[in-house]
């Protein structure tokens, strides 16, 4: 009679208890101040860097980059035997060619082009810390959730044993024990999940203050089916991110150093001069001199630092080729990490499924015969279950992600939001 009085005093509890957890999943809290993922990601920005990077695009923007066509003038003055009278006077103009000022104005754009996706990557990094915090916000909150649930089964428990001690039935006083050491345990994880979800509120939105009142919106949740979708979209498309752009702009770079050598090597013209001599008062044709200085061009003029020019170009294209090959091998396996991520969710899903502990709860609990401690069990091991989704469904987002920066989706224009289940530009 004292079990039966205590379990149907107790009943009211778990049924609210099991409403709580398992017909209602982790849901957006009343907050007042909800962010979506988009307005996130849709944000102003401060990117480290990103000025000083912008402050040299507009240096090079602004400031004349061009070669001249004279490049340097010289005057230069001697006496003759310490006769002021007969001071000698040279001036000369040395000359940029053709050539080599239209190679240097290739530098100068081929410069300006670097720095840009230089800026580009900077706000790319950005844009994928962003990511990343937006994820751990979700899945942090989502274990907050299933904690604070798992608190809530742990202290039935510990009233189901104070009840039956306090009405003289058997216990194991090492049960009650171990429920109060796995509460303590669960304060502290609560504890530790709330001072990252903190952190992360301060880096993800650093304007912001008093946090606890500010919720992410998550009804638009990316699925899984949706990441498995589009990764089997983009599978077979071309890499094309920032950091080959990067390279490939480093390779021009060095061939336009290349042809810059060649230029100034087969250039002709060196200086021209004119040259005044005062003599004894002699007439002006005879004081006044124009010279000219030809270079000879051969084939072996400048081979050295042809060579080191050439040997930096292949030097380039060789990463580029390294960094072609180990992005496409670091796809490929995370492919296959995703493959099988999703295997695994699919397999733990069908197990639960089968399982069918969620309706063995509801018929439990509905017909009041069951020890309460039986329901509480049955509630923790669902609750492992869909914390265990939960993880896997993590790292697969992650690696979703991580797929889409190698590919160069991430950052292309239009900015799409890829945490949003409909894929919504913003």
């Amino acid at each position: 009679m004292c079990y039966i009085h205590w379990c149907n005093d107790l009943r009211q509890s778990f049924v609210c208890c099991m409403v709580i957890v398992f017909f209602c999943c982790p849901k957006q809290s009343f907050a007042q101040n909800i962010w979506t993922t988009t307005q996130i990601l849709a944000g102003p920005s401060v990117v480290v860097g990103g000025e000083l990077i912008q402050n040299n695009l507009q240096f090079l923007k602004e400031t004349k980059q061009g070669m001249p066509l004279v490049d340097k003038m010289e005057i230069r003055t001697e006496t003759d035997e310490f006769d002021l009278y007969r001071q000698e006077y040279l001036f000369r103009m040395s000359f940029n060619g053709k050539k080599t000022r239209n190679v240097q104005s290739e530098i100068t754009k081929n410069n300006i082009h670097f720095y840009d996706l230089k800026a580009q990557l900077m706000q790319e990094d950005h844009l994928i810390d962003q990511y990343e915090r937006i994820v751990d916000w979700y899945y942090t909150q989502a274990e907050l959730n299933f904690l604070k649930e798992e608190k809530i089964t742990q202290e039935d428990k510990k009233k189901v044993h104070q009840k039956m001690l306090a009405n003289s039935l058997v216990i194991e006083v090492e049960d009650l024990l171990k429920v109060e050491k796995e509460l303590q345990a669960l304060d502290r994880k609560i504890l530790q999940q709330q001072f990252k979800k903190e952190y992360i509120l301060q880096e993800l939105i650093p304007d912001l203050t008093f946090s606890e009142e500010i919720a992410l919106d998550t009804s638009g949740w990316i699925s899984f089916e949706t990441m498995t979708f589009l990764l089997g979209e983009i599978k077979e498309q071309p890499i094309k991110n920032l950091a080959q752009d990067i390279q490939i702009a480093k390779i021009n770079f060095e061939q336009l150093e290349f042809e810059l050598e060649k230029a100034e090597n087969k250039q002709v013209l060196d200086f021209v001069q004119i040259k005044y001599a005062g003599r004894d008062n002699l007439e002006l044709q005879r004081d006044l001199s124009i010279g000219i200085g030809l270079n000879i061009p051969t084939k072996s003029g400048g081979r050295i630092k042809l060579n080191e020019t050439k040997l930096s170009l292949f030097d380039q294209q060789y990463k580029l080729e390294i960094l072609q090959k180990r992005l496409e091998k670091k796809i490929s396996i995370n492919y296959k990490k995703f493959d099988s991520f999703q295997k695994e969710y699919a397999l733990l899903s069908q197990q639960i499924t089968e399982n069918e502990l969620i309706n063995t709860l509801k018929d439990y609990s509905s017909t009041g015969v069951v020890h309460p401690l039986t329901l509480l069990r049955i509630a923790s091991s669902i609750l492992k279950d869909k914390q265990a989704l939960q993880k896997i469904e993590k790292e697969a987002c992650l690696l979703f992600l991580a797929i889409l920066v190698d590919k160069g989706l991430l950052t292309q224009s239009p900015n799409i939001n890829y945490l949003s289940n409909t894929l919504i530009p913003f």
